[in-house]
């Protein structure tokens, strides 16, 4: 009898040990992006492994030149000193040059710019902040407003902004496709709109430089060649804001014939709009030969 109790113990023993209990059983993590800004999120993963990409908490202002081919002041000095302040700021800004009606490069999107900004001259200088478009020329001394653009830029460059965009694209033949991700910082209530610009480098183009001539071999640099949403962006929320969320933008075109496109950079606008009033929330750039 005792012996047969013990081989029953043996084999309860032997069974059971070989298995796992099912409180031991761990499931493997699920790598990816955790973060809902990320292009990339994953509401699966529950581990971050690195890979977000995500929209820089930074503030870049848009630096635009007001522009014509057929201004004299324009080709004299004004397209040349905003070569030069686009330059020194290329960093912290996005230098943006837009021809208004009566330019040989003047488009749609440059016109509805230009409409909404309402620059007071031919050459004129504007960086937006978040309390509306500063103006930093107009003043008589070029050198004084070039000092005036260079101290704004500074000055802007440390504002924390509402939201920001985090952008990439991809280029099959002429076709190019821009996907975005937007984030919002803080909740405030607005109309808010995403515009993706293509600009382009070493145009040359006839300008006129003095009375009675015309340099008809000008490169011309930054230029708006036009975008591919609505001129002032395609919706991104009306109304409510939501800080936590993210807001995708994904849009694809044709880039015409006439642009180089290994002189492209495309970028990402950010457009707020009360009433009449049109502002412009923050910007990201990517180049082509990024």
């Amino acid at each position: 009898m005792r012996y047969k109790i013990f081989t029953v113990v043996i084999m309860f023993f032997a069974v059971f040990a070989c298995k796992k209990l099912p409180d031991s059983i761990t499931t493997p993590p699920v790598y990816g992006c955790t973060d809902p800004y990320g292009f990339n999120y994953n509401p699966n993963a529950d581990t971050d492994d690195g890979s977000c990409q995500t929209p820089v908490r930074v503030f870049i202002p848009l630096l635009m030149d007001f522009t014509s081919t057929t201004s004299i002041p324009c080709g004299k000095w004004g397209t040349k000193a905003f070569y030069q302040l686009a330059d020194a700021k290329d960093s912290i800004t996005i230098a943006i040059t837009i021809h208004e009606s009566g330019s040989s490069l003047t488009n749609s999107y440059a016109q509805a710019i230009k409409n909404a900004i309402n620059p007071s001259s031919t050459p004129d200088y504007y960086l937006n902040s978040l309390n509306g478009m500063v103006k930093t020329n107009g003043i008589v001394n070029l050198l004084s407003t070039m000092n005036n653009v260079l101290n704004t830029a500074d000055s802007l460059s440390i504002i924390d902004p509402i939201a920001s965009s985090w952008f990439n694209f991809t280029i099959t033949g002429n076709q190019v496709s821009l996907n975005s991700i937007t984030g919002f910082y803080y909740a405030v209530p607005g109309n808010y709109y995403l515009a993706f610009y293509a600009i382009e480098d070493s145009i040359i183009a006839p300008q006129a430089d003095s009375i009675g001539h015309v340099n008809n071999n000008f490169v011309h640099y930054n230029i708006l060649r036009g975008g591919f949403t609505s001129p002032l962006g395609d919706t991104l929320v009306i109304g409510t804001v939501d800080p936590n969320g993210a807001y995708a933008l994904n849009r694809t075109g044709m880039i015409p014939s006439n642009w180089k496109i290994p002189d492209l950079d495309f970028i990402a606008v950010i457009w707020r709009n009360q009433g009449t009033q049109w502002q412009i929330v923050n910007a990201t750039r990517k180049s082509i030969v990024d």
